[in-house]
């Protein structure tokens, strides 16, 4: 709770630095997003919920931007991984367990409009472990790994694109990488201020 503290309030003393700035302007939106998880050779898929602020900051880079992003899985994956080289009377041994993402992702974003309408928008960032299960012990070792990452902070990444509906709502559609292990596939809507 503590790093969730620390990021939140990190990100309100920069927000508060920018808004004296001109030009800038922010959205807000959400949606929904199927999620991926490693289940031995495929993927074994769930369903979150998204929820997206940013801010356009022009006088940086035109097009330039931040987000802030929270996942929350309402239909949870299953992770699955089989140790063939493991022996014994239970041997392959499989860890199999559902997973509850629960993320807090901070972006820097780039927006390149293609037309009028439409735009594509790659994004780069640091997200949070798993605040949902990050006390769980992922791999039977008795280490607390986490289900999203097994490191405090990590990077994640991702690629968008939208089309502009009417002048301050837009509609998206994304690819994201949460962590090492969950990718989400998501589609929502943006309202501009």
């Amino acid at each position: 709770m503590k790093k969730l503290a620390v990021t939140l309030l990190t990100t309100a003393a920069i927000t508060s630095a920018l808004i004296a700035a001109e030009g800038m302007s922010f959205y807000g939106g959400g949606g929904l997003a199927v999620e991926g998880v490693p289940a031995d050779d495929s993927l074994s898929m769930g369903t979150a919920v998204v929820l997206r602020g940013g801010i356009n900051l022009p006088m940086v880079l035109e097009g330039f931007g931040a987000e802030v992003e929270l996942t929350k899985s309402v239909i949870n994956p299953e992770y699955k991984w089989t140790d063939y080289s493991s022996t014994g009377p239970n041997a392959p041994y499989t860890i199999t367990r559902d997973i509850s993402v629960l993320t807090l992702a901070t972006y820097a974003v780039y927006t390149i409009n293609i037309g009028e309408k439409f735009y594509v928008k790659p994004r780069f960032g640091i997200i949070l472990p798993n605040l949902g299960d990050s006390n769980r012990d992922v791999y039977g070792d008795g280490n607390k790994d986490g289900w999203v990452n097994s490191r405090d902070i990590t990077f994640s990444s991702g690629i968008g694109g939208g089309f502009r509906v009417m002048e301050n709502l837009n509609i998206y559609v994304d690819y994201t990488v949460l962590g090492e292990m969950v990718t989400n596939y998501g589609a929502g809507v943006e309202y501009h201020f």
